[in-house]
């Protein structure tokens, strides 16, 4: 491997398929006599690979002085930096890979909302294979892990007994929005009860903050500029279920307080197919006179930040 590495550098790896819980953030040193052992760690496909090195002296990445900034060879990791120097995003790639667009939506929140799209590229080291592309990144990122952006890294805090929650709850309620489903099929009426329980169970889980540390922050400012989302295919199924008993003025109004709640998915494909049936239907929410919108409107900010994440962001986590 060529430059920008100080201290050891070949690490041995064990891989555990297995693992309930990770506790750790980033590096741990153990020390053992006058033996220091280095025990770094990171999500694979497979687990988590956990990789140990001996030695007293710390691993302390740096940019690799001969790296090509313009037409990086091979493979090679590169990093965001804003303004003060800071780095904010770590990644690994081929080509223009480090200066594409092509990112998770909450990289595009924090450049857009806190850097007002101002950043630079550096490529941090080149020339690599893809292997060693993928050990540098992981050490890029266990470096930097505070200040990133990064969707995955071993510096996220998660409360894992929120996510166990929010998953226990919105797993059952998805599997109520599946039997009404079922139920439509005979008994129209006895769906469309079931559908407004499950929206009512919504809120228990949709405003669940299981992600903490920097990430979470940006996650709760994102989802207080732009909305949260719910199960937006609930309230698809329940208008059309009620049209369907010509029921119009009641799907309009579900439509309207569901859409006032869960702002984020006004931008989804299925908003759009509620607001046109409602308003073909001739439901109440079209007498206030917006029939292109009649549950609520988007700042063009927020809108603008919307249609971005669903063209590009979703795409890709990271």
């Amino acid at each position: 491997m060529q430059g920008g590495v100080e201290g050891p550098t070949s690490p041995k790896s064990y891989r555990v398929v297995r693992v309930m819980q990770v506790s750790f953030h980033g590096p741990i040193d153990l020390q053992n006599g006058r033996r220091m052992m280095k025990i770094t760690a990171r999500v694979t496909i497979s687990g988590v690979e956990i990789s140990m090195r001996n030695g007293d002296e710390p691993v302390r990445f740096t940019p690799a002085p001969d790296a090509s900034q313009e037409n990086p060879r091979r493979s090679y990791v590169y990093a965001h930096i804003d303004a003060a120097g800071q780095i904010f995003y770590v990644g690994k790639g081929k080509g223009r890979r480090a200066w594409s667009t092509d990112r998770h939506p909450l990289w595009h929140y924090y450049v857009e909302k806190h850097l007002e799209g101002n950043y630079q590229v550096r490529i941090l080291q080149d020339n690599l294979s893809a292997e060693e592309a993928e050990e540098v990144e992981d050490a890029w990122i266990a470096q930097c892990s505070d200040t990133l952006v990064n969707w995955f890294k071993m510096g996220r805090v998660t409360d894992f007994q929120a996510l166990e929650r929010y998953h226990k709850l919105r797993d059952a309620n998805r599997r109520l929005l599946q039997d009404a489903k079922a139920l439509e099929v005979h008994d129209l009426a006895g769906a469309v009860n079931m559908y407004v329980r499950a929206i009512e169970a919504i809120r228990e889980y949709a405003l669940i903050s299981y992600e903490k540390g920097f990430i979470g922050q940006l996650v709760d400012e994102q989802d207080e500029e732009l909305g949260r989302r719910g199960e937006v295919q609930a309230i698809d199924r329940l208008t059309m279920c009620l049209i369907r008993l010509g029921r119009p003025d009641e799907a309009a109004q579900h439509a309207r307080d569901y859409f006032s709640v869960f702002r984020g998915d006004q931008q989804s494909a299925a908003f759009q197919r509620i607001t046109k049936r409602v308003a073909q239907r001739g439901g109440a929410a079209t007498k206030t006179g917006c029939s292109r919108n009649p549950f609520g409107r988007l700042s063009m900010g927020r809108k603008s930040m919307f249609m971005r994440c669903v063209r590009i962001g979703q795409k890709k986590a990271c």
